[in-house]
């Protein structure tokens, strides 16, 4: 018995209309994005906290401070980091001049030189 050539050109169908083999495909891809590792979507960096003696006996601490940034999409994570890097240390800049204040502000009050009319 000989199969007309019609027959065997003939391709399987899903309920749904799409070819089997695109269908196989589409669920192997899906598997396949299933168990890729995450994409990264933020980047948390962390500063530890550092200890300044202005005068001797004495000191104050800045710090610990965290920052998290959004990961842009098609940004690599060196230059997330870069970012967040640079808020903090604008950061702790910032906290180290107030503490230099508090601290000398605290040394004058203690030894009674605090009271300006």
């Amino acid at each position: 018995m000989r199969r007309s050539s019609a027959s065997s050109s003939a391709k399987a169908v899903d309920p749904n209309g799409a070819e089997l083999g695109e269908r196989v495909a589409s669920v192997v891809r899906a598997n396949v994005e299933a168990m890729a590792p995450p994409k990264f979507t933020t980047l948390t960096v962390s500063i530890g906290a550092e200890t300044h003696s202005p005068k001797a006996y004495s000191s104050f601490t800045v710090g610990p401070f965290s920052a998290t940034v959004a990961i842009e999409p098609g940004e690599d994570i060196e230059h997330a980091y870069l970012r967040a890097r640079a808020r903090l240390t604008a950061l702790v800049e910032t906290e180290f001049l107030l503490r230099t204040k508090e601290f000398e502000d605290h040394r004058k009050r203690a030894r009674g030189h605090g009271e300006e009319a």
